[in-house]
């Protein structure tokens, strides 16, 4: 236990890393922990092989041990071989984090790459922050040009709970590449949910925020060069089961919790809004009071047997089920000249 913000640079940390193929990635990955600043004698690299079939992957393993070691970093290596079925990212997370005793967990995919000071700056930040915080960080892309509309959304993001959670339900707030927490938020939610094309970033977030966990995030420079390629595990993840995870976290946490007995609407009545009403519960559909739409075609038709109203006839609470930045700014100020405050009337969907 660190009683002293100061104490920070004596906490344990464990870089929790699962690994499913992916080897030309691998030693960029381990060489980015040799080069940290933190103290590596308090550094623990986990390592959990989900079963890769790639034989390159054991080779990249087991040649950076002799390296690790030499710094004074604890190398675990654990894994189980290919005849095993594989038990998904979430699993193999799971296996690593209860490998090591680290008291700090420090989450990245094999094939990104830490900044130097990752460690410093987020082990230090939590210290600060307390153990019932979940904290991310900003990223830059591998390639530089990939994505630029989702780096620059999780860039624009602040570090405070609140803000944070207000986007909660849009995307993850905060990229599981970039995540640090105490090995008590780990515990607190039973770990990762497990399984293969499993969302288990999401429902681990969601999960720390229905026991009343912390949200927060290491602004600045980024923590990490987060690598987009085409065997990425987000490409094997079903839009409706994450639409679903999504819409149960968000009747949890802010129609039961948060607008209680209150009916909504659901702006946007195109594929976005439909979607998100076919993935609520009986009785989140039963508080659907209307859609809104700009689109002429639409106003004054019926949706999964609701009026479309024009925005003139939006009320207080509803969601936005319409796309940020892909209209040219047209919808941000429609929404804004509603006068409308996003974690109060609103929240976030698309």
């Amino acid at each position: 236990m660190v009683n002293d913000v100061h104490d920070w640079e004596g906490v344990s940390a464990a870089i929790i890393i699962p690994v499913r193929n992916g080897a030309e990635f691998l030693s960029a990955c381990l060489h980015s922990v040799l080069k940290q600043d933190y103290k590596l004698n308090r550094i623990t690299v986990s390592i959990y092989d989900d079963g890769s079939t790639e034989p390159e992957v054991q080779t990249v393993i087991n040649d950076f041990k002799p390296l690790m070691e030499a710094v004074g970093i604890e190398y675990l290596a654990n894994g189980h071989p290919p005849a095993v079925a594989p038990r998904g990212v979430g699993g193999a997370r799971n296996e690593a984090i209860q490998a090591c005793q680290s008291t700090h967990l420090i989450f990245m995919d094999a094939d990104d790459v830490m900044m130097t000071d990752r460690v410093s700056r987020q082990i230090k930040t939590l210290v600060e922050t307390g153990p019932n915080t979940i904290l991310g960080g900003n990223f830059d892309r591998i390639p530089e040009d990939a994505t630029p509309r989702y780096k620059d959304y999780h860039k624009r993001l602040g570090s405070s709970h609140l803000e944070l959670f207000n986007h909660s339900f849009r995307d993850a707030p905060v990229a599981m590449p970039t995540i640090a927490c105490s090995r008590d938020v780990w515990l607190n939610v039973n770990g990762f949910e497990e399984g293969v094309g499993v969302p288990e970033d999401l429902h681990f977030i969601y999960s720390h925020l229905r026991k009343g966990g912390q949200l927060a995030k290491t602004c600045g420079e980024p923590v990490i060069r987060y690598r987009y390629h085409p065997h990425m595990t987000s490409f094997s993840l079903d839009r409706r089961e994450l639409l679903e995870v999504r819409a149960r976290a968000f009747e949890d946490l802010v129609l039961d919790a948060q607008w209680k007995l209150k009916t909504f609407m659901i702006w946007g009545a195109g594929r976005d809004g439909r979607a998100f009403f076919r993935s609520l519960s009986p009785a989140g559909k039963q508080r659907v009071s209307a859609f809104v739409d700009v689109d002429m075609k639409k106003i004054g038709t019926r949706c999964h047997g609701l009026e479309v109203l024009p925005v003139s006839g939006l009320l207080s609470p509803f969601v936005t089920c319409v796309a940020l930045d892909r209209t040219n700014g047209a919808f941000e100020r429609n929404l804004e000249g509603t006068g409308f405050r996003l974690g109060t009337d609103f929240y976030y969907i698309s």
